[in-house]
């Protein structure tokens, strides 16, 4: 009997705890990731007769320099990409397709243009293969470039002139390459969405300089009140350039101090940070004396209702007094960089205290509830053992799907995020009917018996 009733608290300890990280999490407002990107008529392309190695690279020209321009790319396991000799970044994820996008505005120029791409499989019976769209925008016009068979192609790392010419740069001839094979992809267009949308980046590109005269201090303190007046956010977004060291800072959560320069914009999802009602955001800086201090900020939130602009503009204060705004010149425009903000200890103590509460509510729920169902299972003539066993039953099952639920979600590959408001109720509903069943079969088998 005792075991029995230890198991049974274990079960719904277990059950109540996993309950509690499906609600909270449902409560957060968090954005959702499906940002799938368009690829219009681009192929994916590899080298004919395949090779777990490929090098990928397509030149192309520009008459005026584009106002932006984004290159999107999908590969199988991992990518590395070079435009104009500058490498831009890369991903890896074995046994997927990871994808990425990036702002190539600054990288691009008059004249002849250049993207180098290198792909390496490893995962067994899959050759290496890319799929690749840039756009950009210049004149007005918005314009774009496509992987297909006009994309040069090889799978050996190749260089020339003793090696001091390599295979990623400008200059390098690739007229002896194969010219790509576009194939069709049994895994679809890509197995990953994008971290962030490209109206997302639209919104983030830099208007204004936040200006602070005062150059006494080595620090300053920029900040702005945002009013989420929705209780669902569709999507939000920080963006932060500044010349040296700055720390961010979102409704008393501080996060970790970061070394920025002014040609590169760290674009942050904050989502995670907001409250409905007033949100107050900050962003320390940290220059050198007799400096002064600016800062160029974007930001935008969508929700349910409405759409948020907060980037730099005369809302935002710079200490006791209001910030001066200038604003950027085309050449001053900062690369965005999608960047990751790493939770504060106080944030994870915040989601831990939440999820006791709800912990503790839960646990205590389903032993009231007990409190009514065990007696009639005795009524139906079962033994107190027996009760406890049948009544951990529909929990245990839960638990198990509770469980498999979050597994699949902590893959980068699956988002489960929009599941989560109906959880709970199936939940609910598979342990009552559960129990139900198990009442009246009980009855059916104590009147039988009679």
């Amino acid at each position: 009997m005792i075991i029995n009733s230890r198991l049974t608290f274990v079960i719904l300890a277990l059950f109540a705890g996993l309950f509690s990280v499906v609600l909270d999490s449902n409560r957060q407002l968090v954005q959702s990731l499906d940002h799938y990107p368009e690829w219009q008529q681009a192929q994916w392309i590899e080298f004919p007769g395949s090779s777990e190695i490929l090098y990928a690279r397509k030149r192309f020209n520009l008459e005026s320099t584009p106002s932006w321009a984004y290159l999107v790319i999908s590969a199988v396991d991992n990518f590395e990409v070079y435009v104009n000799n500058n490498a831009i970044g890369g991903k890896t994820y074995v046994g997927g397709r990871p994808t990425a996008i990036f702002d190539i505005s600054t990288s691009m120029k008059i004249g002849t243009n250049l993207i180098a791409i290198r792909s390496a499989s490893q995962s067994r019976g899959m050759s290496g293969q890319v799929l690749v769209k840039v756009y950009w925008k210049n004149l007005g016009q918005e314009n774009s470039l496509l992987s297909g068979n006009d994309w040069r192609v090889e799978n050996r790392e190749l260089s020339q002139r003793q090696g001091l010419l390599a295979w990623n740069k400008l200059e390098f001839d690739d007229g002896s390459w194969s010219s790509a094979v576009p194939i069709f992809s049994s895994m679809g267009d890509t197995s990953r969405p994008l971290s962030i949308s490209v109206e997302a980046l639209g919104h983030l590109r830099a208007r204004n300089w936040l200006w602070q005269t005062n150059a006494k201090n080595k620090q300053d303190f920029f900040f702005r009140l945002v009013k989420v007046d929705s209780s669902e956010i569709n999507a939000a977004w920080m963006g932060v350039s500044v010349e040296g060291a700055y720390q961010l800072t979102i409704n008393d959560f501080i996060f970790a101090k970061r070394i920025a320069t002014q040609d590169k914009m760290d674009v942050f999802s904050i989502a995670p940070y907001l409250e409905h009602g007033s949100n107050r955001i900050g962003v320390q800086i940290y220059t050198k004396e007799n400096t002064p201090h600016r800062v160029a900020i974007s930001g935008f939130v969508s929700d349910s209702k409405k759409g948020i602009d907060f980037s730099a503009d005369q809302y935002w204060k710079c200490g006791d007094s209001a910030c001066n705004v200038v604003g950027l010149s085309p050449l001053q425009i900062p690369r965005l960089n999608i960047s990751h903000l790493i939770p504060p200890p106080t944030y994870t103590l915040e989601r831990w205290k939440k999820r006791s509460v709800l912990f503790i509510t839960i646990f205590f729920s389903t032993l009231i509830f007990g409190s009514f169902t065990i007696p009639l299972f005795k009524a139906c003539g079962f033994t107190f053992p027996h009760v406890c066993m049948l009544y951990q039953q529909p929990f245990c099952i839960t638990s198990m799907l509770l469980a498999l639920f979050l597994v699949f979600d902590a893959d980068s590959r699956i988002d489960l995020t929009p599941f989560y408001p109906l959880v709970p109720t199936l939940v609910v509903v598979i342990i009552f009917i559960y129990l139900s069943a198990l009442i009246v079969e009980g009855f059916w088998q104590y009147n039988k018996a009679k």
